[in-house]
């Protein structure tokens, strides 16, 4: 949360500036691009979600006072979302995220099962070593690991593109509307958890391996090498993830809340952030 606060403050600092489109740092840059990029795009979105889900809206429109639906049009929630609040938005995001991933839910053990229920047959029966399989783990692994960083650094590529293409403005006082596109997998389900569990089975999976074969008498005095170069190689994998990670999370959970990637509950914390900034309760106003 105090992140996305500084990013407020240093965007507000910027705009004092007398060059708005001057120089400023890469964190910075990104942070103004993804909120021009935002506000274009999100009314659409709402209006989308308003169209096929409107029992989401109904505590909003309670709030605003209206019982007709019909009221809220894309000029409606254009006014309202270009005063609302991006960073509170980044930030309960990413917050609603993180705490999801540090809960173990039992999807995540019934992933670990069936891996273990595959792993049991394949040694028992097709013979494939423990040295193969914990190989295959750590492939695994790293495959995961690569894949959301590199999805990272191409999400936040096409969003300061988007970003960049609404111009060098970071006062929008008047909200254009994008062109309205069909729901995809990402507006239907919450593909960022998915991407979570996964990292929650591979770094479940890698701990086990390093700690079964660490603490194995036998595996040490059967192939000493073979046993060195896993642990070793477990060790440094899980230490380059414990120094990535918490840096590539927040960035992703957050780059996971912007268009087109808007899901249901996404649009439930917009919801709440308009609220709050039409209350002026939310914390650093935009």
């Amino acid at each position: 949360n105090r992140k996305w606060e500084a990013m407020h403050i240093q965007r507000l600092d910027f705009e004092r500036q007398a060059d708005s489109c001057g120089q400023r740092s890469r964190k910075l840059h990104a942070y103004i691009h993804w909120r021009a990029h935002f506000f274009v795009a999100i009314v659409p979105v709402l209006m989308r979600f308003f169209e096929e889900e409107p029992s989401i809206f109904r505590d909003f429109l309670a709030f605003m006072g209206e019982s007709r639906e019909d009221v809220l049009n894309e000029d409606f929630l254009g006014k309202i979302v270009s005063n609302s609040n991006f960073s509170a938005y980044l930030a309960h995001s990413v917050r609603h995220c993180i705490m999801d991933m540090i809960e173990v839910k039992p999807i995540t053990w019934m992933a670990v099962l069936v891996l273990f229920l595959v792993k049991v047959p394949l040694h028992r029966f097709l013979h494939v070593s423990h040295f193969d399989l914990n190989l295959a783990i750590f492939g695994l692994s790293l495959v995961v690991a690569l894949t959301v960083m590199y999805w990272v650094h191409q999400i936040n590529k096409r969003s300061i593109a988007a970003g960049r293409a609404v111009g060098c403005e970071d006062t929008i006082s008047t909200v254009p509307t994008a062109p309205r596109h069909r729901h995809t997998l990402h507006n239907k389900m919450n593909t960022e958890t998915v991407v979570l569990r996964m990292l929650q089975v591979v770094l479940f999976l890698l701990g086990y391996t390093m700690a079964r074969e660490m603490a194995s008498a036998h595996t040490w005095q059967q192939n000493f090498s073979k046993t060195l170069v896993i642990v070793l190689s477990h060790m440094a994998l899980l230490v380059l993830l414990a120094l990535v990670l918490p840096r590539q999370i927040p960035w992703f959970a957050a780059l996971m809340a912007l268009p087109p990637y808007v899901d249901g509950e996404n649009v439930k914390t917009m919801l709440f952030v308009m609220e709050a900034s039409l209350q002026h309760m939310g914390g650093f106003s935009e």
